[in-house]
């Protein structure tokens, strides 16, 4: 883990504001431990997680933010970060220590080659404090997303996941074959067939078709919605409801196979996500980046198998345990 305290190097940077486009959580894209427990910011405020100061969502954890492809000048970002109750969703201030006591480190590999966190502050936020990271992003960092995670040192149960997406969609992505996707009621087991499965003949990128706000952002690679839209097209369903512009869970509402509508309360349930790799041997092992990275980020591959798990909202902080590492089970 790394910590930047109070550097004053930003004076001649270029620093662009951050509004922060929430990318599903948990297996859609969320951070998950840091439910696990409370920790106490004063007699009357408590958090247990982490929060973006510049985004009003209730109760998620993950983050991204687009920057535009450059192969001649570096970008320049930096998010806000306080506390957050999430049996509530209100934002919090941290204590100055906590402030101080946030690190970070890189869930993608390699990302470190790129994305460099030159400096960062705490300054004061509401009754509190906030802690500003302030991110470079190198010329020609190639297109896809490189996740960052942020904990307090101490309390390494409350952290957050925040992605910057390299996009250009003056170059897209071509397609991408070999692809499968499969949708589950309830975890993936032996004994839990797929509700409906199938294979991609192509992902192309913005296969999925947003009704939202964020369409101008639409990826310049294929992503795991993609797959959705293309599942779609395929008829492996025959309809899909979903909005990455709301910020509440979950990003896919819903998904109609045989005329029938699952879930049907939306309210209750929700659709989590995970991608696999493919070993080459007719065997996959779960990428963990498709934890912590949203699926309107995630970068598909040749040979991925993106699967969807429908679930009691209760339960999404047991990510893991719908999701086996390797498939088959």
């Amino acid at each position: 883990m790394s910590k930047l305290i109070y550097g004053r190097s930003i004076a001649q940077r270029r620093i662009l504001a951050v509004v922060l486009a929430i990318a599903l959580a948990l297996s859609l894209g969320m951070a998950f431990g840091a439910q696990s427990q409370t920790y106490a910011a004063d007699p009357n405020q408590s958090y247990d997680l982490l929060y973006s100061a510049q985004d009003d969502a209730a109760g998620l954890q993950n983050y991204s933010y687009t920057v535009p492809y450059d192969s001649d000048e570096p970008e320049y970002t930096y998010f806000e970060i306080v506390g957050g109750d999430s049996s509530t969703g209100a934002r919090v201030a941290l204590t100055e220590v906590d402030a101080e006591d946030i690190v970070y480190s890189f869930n993608t590999p390699g990302a470190d080659d790129y994305i460099t966190i030159f400096d960062s502050e705490v300054t004061e936020w509401g009754d509190g404090y906030e802690y500003l990271p302030y991110i470079e992003i190198a010329p020609s960092t190639p297109v896809g997303p490189y996740s960052i995670h942020f904990e307090i040192d101490s309390s390494p149960t409350i952290y957050a996941d925040f992605t910057i997406v390299v996009n250009d969609p003056s170059s897209p992505s071509d397609p991408i074959s070999g692809v499968n996707i499969a949708y589950y009621e309830g975890a993936i087991t032996t004994t839990n067939p797929a509700i409906t499965a199938g294979a991609l003949a192509v992902v192309p990128y913005n296969a999925y078709e947003p009704p939202d706000a964020f369409a101008a952002d639409d990826r310049s690679y294929p992503t795991a919605m993609d797959a959705v839209g293309q599942s779609q097209a395929q008829q492996i369903i025959e309809m899909y409801n979903g909005n990455r512009a709301l910020v509440i869970q979950p990003i896919l509402y819903n998904v109609e196979y045989d005329s029938v509508w699952y879930p049907t309360e939306v309210d209750e349930e929700g659709w989590l996500y995970a991608v696999y790799k493919s070993n080459g041997d007719g065997t996959y092992t779960r990428d963990t980046l498709s934890k912590v990275i949203g699926p309107f980020d995630y970068q598909l591959e040749k040979s991925d198998l993106v699967t969807w798990v429908l679930v009691d909202k209760d339960d999404y902080a047991d990510y893991d345990d719908f999701f086996p590492n390797t498939l088959p089970v």
